[in-house]
Formats: C-alpha cells, structure tokens, sequence
C-alpha cells in the first residue's frame, strides 16, 4: 500500500510534466509504475544520458549540481523514496547503494542543508561492496524532515516517531564528501 501512495504521486507528476499516463499494477509482492512511452525514452537519453549507463556507472546528472536548494530538495526526496529508510531500532535515517560516487554525492547534497551524514563501506564475499549513509544526530534528522522528507506517509510517520523518541544523539565518527568538479 506505502509503495503504491508514492507511485501514485510520481504518476501525476508524469501527467503534469509529460502529459502521459502510467499504469499502476502489482507484482511479486511490489507495485509497479509503468509508462511506455519512445517519446519519454527519446527525452531522457537526450537530456539525462546518464541514466542509460550500465549498472555500477550511473551517475548523478551534472545539472542536478547547478539546480538551486530547492530542486536538490527535491532530488534528494525522490532517492530517498526509492533508496531511503528509516531503521527505528538503530535510530537513523539510511540509504544503501553499491555506487560508492553517487553515496558521496548525495552526502555533498545533504551538507548543502546542514545535514551531517556518516559514509561507511561494507565488504561482501559474494557480492559488490555496499555504501551506506546515515543520518543519525537529532538536528540532522530534523533538519532531512524539514527540507527533504518522505513522499510516503509511512516513512514520514516513522522518521516523526524517531525524531520524537531522540535524545540529542552526536557524531562519534564522521566522514564528508570532496567537492565535485
């Protein structure tokens, strides 16, 4: 039900900006947004190539580091919906990739908003390294809550509780991003 609220609020926005309509269904347990569309492929690989890069390469888009606050806001909403959660029991704010640049980049973006945000890398025998981020101080919490949040009403009720519940948690350790060229 959570996921189907969110994709939902993506499919409006297709309608809004691309006046195309997508079709919401479920599968294995997940719902799926799925809207067939050359034109909507044709604009990305034109203006978004990025996305068409093999798995490992993506990249976040260079223009996406030119937008203002407000549109990284946004950005960063829309991972954070697919990517994101919050993990109650370890008290933070988390997100898990196996592309180590983008992890960093969104941790660049995060600071844009006075978002402390903890890098770490998980080897795996058997599969790619794993990058996580997580934000876990009580002001930073607030602050994702205040300028990013959830589209889902769910990860924002739990992201409300755990702030709620928060002492005023610090940084033991703390990693911070390079600058992008």
């Amino acid at each position: 039900k959570e996921r189907k609220e969110i994709l939902d609020e993506y499919s409006s926005l297709f309608k809004k900006i691309f006046n195309l309509k997508g079709r919401i269904y479920e599968r294995k347990g997940h719902y799926v947004l799925d809207i067939n569309s050359k034109y909507l492929v044709d604009w990305f690989h034109k203006n978004i190539p990025e996305l068409f890069k093999k798995t490992g390469g993506e990249e976040i888009p260079d223009f996406v580091f030119k937008t203002s606050k407000k549109q990284i806001s946004y950005f960063l909403k829309g991972i954070y919906d697919a990517e994101g959660s919050v993990a109650s029991n370890a008290k933070q704010v988390c997100i898990v990739m196996t592309n180590e640049m983008i992890i960093k980049n969104l941790q660049f973006f995060l600071l844009k908003f006075g978002i402390l945000a903890t890098f770490s890398r998980v080897q795996r025998k058997e599969w790619s390294d794993s990058f996580h981020l997580r934000i876990n101080d009580k002001k930073s919490l607030e602050r994702f809550e205040k300028y990013i949040g959830f589209t889902s009403q769910e990860k924002q009720r739990k992201l409300d509780e755990l702030i709620n519940k928060s002492k005023n948690h610090n940084y033991r350790y703390s990693s911070f991003p390079y600058n992008k060229k």
